[in-house]
């Protein structure tokens, strides 16, 4: 997952600052920790995926060195 942070999390905040934000969007608990409520956490998750192949030749990238470290 490290290695793609930096693309998965890049269209987050600049998404995030172009909506007005209603306050039901959010629940905050006793203690006064804010949450994500459920709906909204989707729509965070579908913003941040990547596409497939893109993590598929990320991996495979990584197989490789682990492949060739074992030799």
């Amino acid at each position: 997952m490290e290695p793609l942070r930096p693309r998965v999390d890049a269209p987050v905040p600049t998404w995030a600052q172009s909506i007005k934000w209603p306050w039901a969007d959010f629940a905050v608990d006793r203690h006064g920790v804010v949450r994500l409520n459920d709906q909204l956490a989707r729509v965070v998750v579908q913003k941040a995926m990547l596409p497939e192949k893109l993590i598929r030749e990320e991996v495979r990238h990584y197989v490789g060195l682990l492949e060739g470290a074992s030799d």
